[in-house]
């Protein structure tokens, strides 16, 4: 759990889940896949879910979402470890690089 600074409030931010179907770097597919990524953002009072989903581009995912009356843009900027063939990565050994704008 981390927060990330929305707008002049912290927002809590869970990875609940990762499941990653990017090509891992020893092999060669014809698609490269992506990241779906799933996060628990509580305000205090609200609470959602914010599931995106990373393809790994120079742009970054984003993903609008809603806690309360206020709209927010999560954006997914990096995911690592990236995958290898030979295993798959905990849950907690996932580092994702988030940010969060007030709408």
């Amino acid at each position: 759990e981390s927060s990330v600074r929305a707008s002049g409030q912290d927002l809590k931010v869970e990875l609940l889940s990762v499941d990653d179907s990017r090509c891992p770097n020893t092999a060669e597919y014809l698609q490269a896949g992506g990241a779906f990524v799933k996060f628990s953002v509580p305000d205090g009072s609200n609470e959602t879910d914010v599931a995106i989903t990373f393809k790994g581009d120079d742009k970054g995912a984003s993903q609008s979402f809603r806690l309360g009356s206020d709209t927010y843009e999560l954006t997914v900027s990096q995911v690592l470890p990236f995958p290898v063939t030979s295993k798959t990565p905990e849950l907690g050994e996932y580092k994702i690089s988030v940010s969060i704008a007030k709408k």
